[in-house]
Formats: structure tokens, sequence, C-alpha cells
């Protein structure tokens, strides 16, 4: 039996990082940050990664949003519009948008991700 247990990796700046798989072809990465500052943080940050072709579901969720696309490009699904994204665009996703990304590019695409709660 394959263990699902996500596996910590060290960042450069010595925060720690557990991979979890989100869909075939996507991993978000969680840090893990210490307590004292994550209880006052009013948003989470994470980092995910779409391999060349992969999507993320079509999803929408209860939090804002915002994407900062590292590297890559793809081809997004949000709301009722349709786009191109690339490295250095920054997205917004209302509360409760919809959303769904492919990788059409030839490189793995790399993304920022911060949420937080509307209500805050």
């Amino acid at each position: 039996m394959e263990n699902t247990t996500p596996a910590p990796r060290r960042s450069p700046g010595g925060l720690r990082r557990f991979s979890r798989p989100l869909a075939a072809g996507v991993t978000l990465d969680d840090l893990v940050l210490p307590r004292a500052v994550t209880q006052s943080m009013p948003f989470t940050l994470n980092t995910a990664t779409v391999v060349v072709g992969a999507e993320l579901p079509l999803h929408s969720h209860s939090q804002h949003e915002i994407w900062v696309i590292t590297a890559g490009s793809g081809r997004l699904d949000r709301g009722t519009e349709t786009f191109d994204i690339g490295e250095g665009d920054v997205i917004l996703f209302e509360s409760q948008t919809q959303h769904h990304l492919t990788n059409t590019g030839q490189v793995d695409l790399q993304l920022v991700s911060v949420y937080w709660d509307p209500a805050r």
C-alpha cells in the first residue's frame, strides 16, 4: 500500500513544507509556520504546481483568493471569463467564484496562492 502521508521538506528560508496532491498532476505545498505567526495571520499562503497538460478541477470556496503566477502558462476559466495566464500575472478570485486552470504551456505552471475569509 502506498504511503499518502505528506513528506515535509525545508524551504531555503528554513520553513517546512508539506506537499499533497490536489488532482492528477497538481500538487499543493502547505507552509508550516510557527504558531505565534499563524495565530495573528489574517490569511493563508501556499504554493501549487500544475504539470504540463494537467488541470486544477473546477471549484469554488468561501474565501477570497489571489494567485501570483511564478512560472509557466495556462488557460483559466474564472466565473464567465476565459483567458490565458502566464508568469507575472496576478489574479483575484472573489468568494464563491468558480475557477478552473489547465496548464497549456511547455513547462510546469507554478503559483503562489493567498486566501482569506471575506469576513475578516
